[in-house]
């Protein structure tokens, strides 16, 4: 879990002068997403090279493009 600090600050507009405006913080907290990457099942023979490329994985539980 991750804290961020909210503080508001310099609000504007042309009716606030009737106001004595005061911020209070805030807090965001950023919760973990559960990520789980996944390998193919490969076969190779004892001495030769093995090549993985980026389909050899999948991944579950990525969001916005990840």
């Amino acid at each position: 879990v991750d804290e961020y600090d909210i503080t508001a600050t310099g609000a504007v507009g042309p009716k606030l002068t009737n106001y004595t405006i005061s911020y209070a913080k805030g807090t965001l907290i950023v919760n973990r997403k559960a990520l789980t990457i996944t390998a193919k099942d490969r076969n190779k023979t004892y001495g030769t090279a093995l090549t993985l490329g980026t389909t050899e994985f999948t991944a579950s539980g990525l969001v916005n493009g990840d």
